[in-house]
């Protein structure tokens, strides 16, 4: 292990900052705690603000907070919450209908903070605590909530990560977010789509819960024509969904309707709404 000047934080907490560079075997092994209403729930929630790079947001409904330690020194901080609402990407995977979908969210959970701090350097260590976390946050989501999981989740931000410690850890990448987030009873489009990584607990999910994995052409209309029209709004001034309610009109329609040709403009108009009006969307 290499040898470095220890530096300690002072504010609340102590934090020892001490370069930690040794091979993961001469740590381990490692203690993972759970400190969802526990005092150290207070020193995960300084960890986070002070080091994970999207901050501490309070986590409403269900959630668990887990601290890793090598002996008494915390070395990382895992949160899961509740699964996101709707995710097309996910819900495709799954093949749940909009009403099984409301029956059986509970059962998946979302990772949504994961921090091993700049100090910390040691190879191979996050694929690691991923792996044991998978055992160690199913059986805790039992017996906290009473719901077996069958499915994780993840969002990870392309500009910062690739998402090769979910990929070492066996997880699997899907798809990518359409750039939503909740808020209040609606949803907000913040522009920066998340890579949606998927970890299969009950490999015999769906025939158990009766889902059927669907193809794209099988989702509803609804949500992205919403998306796209939401898209419109934001970014032209002059749209106004309500000219044609019932088509998926996005920019890049927009713009071939915006570009002279030599054929009648009507006529392009209206092929152009023939198409986009067949076209399938998803949910999510």
């Amino acid at each position: 292990m290499s040898s470095h000047t220890s530096d300690f934080i002072h504010s609340e907490f102590s934090i020892d900052t001490t370069v930690l560079d040794c091979p993961l075997s001469d740590i381990r092994p490692l203690r993972i705690e759970l400190v969802s209403g526990r005092q150290d729930a207070t020193l995960w929630d300084y960890l986070v603000r002070r080091y994970h790079y999207l901050g501490y947001r309070m986590m409403v409904g269900r959630s668990l907070k887990y601290l890793v330690y090598h002996h008494s020194r915390p070395i990382a901080a895992v949160g899961w919450r509740a699964a996101a609402l709707k995710l097309e990407a996910r819900d495709r995977f799954i093949g749940w209908s909009p009403r099984q979908r409301t029956d059986h969210l509970g059962e998946v959970a979302n990772n949504n903070r994961f921090l091993i701090p700049e100090w910390v350097r040691i190879p191979h260590l996050a694929s690691h605590i991923l792996g044991r976390m998978v055992r160690r946050v199913v059986r805790d989501w039992y017996m906290v909530y009473g719901l077996r999981l069958f499915l994780l989740e993840t969002f990870v931000d392309p500009r910062r990560y690739r998402g090769i410690i979910y990929q070492a850890a066996g997880w699997m990448h899907v798809g990518r977010s359409k750039g939503y987030t909740k808020k209040g009873r609606g949803f907000v489009r913040h522009g920066e789509p998340k890579e949606v990584w998927l970890y299969v607990v009950d490999r015999g999910f769906r025939q158990r819960l009766g889902f059927h994995q669907r193809s794209p052409s099988q989702w509803s209309l609804r949500i992205i024509q919403r998306e796209g029209e939401l898209t419109m709004m934001m970014r032209k001034a002059t749209w106004n969904p309500a000219l044609l309610p019932p088509m998926d009109i996005d920019e890049t329609d927009m713009g071939k309707l915006s570009q002279p040709t030599a054929s009648n403009d009507g006529c392009l108009a209206l092929s152009l709404v023939a198409t986009v009006s067949c076209r399938p969307t998803w949910e999510g």
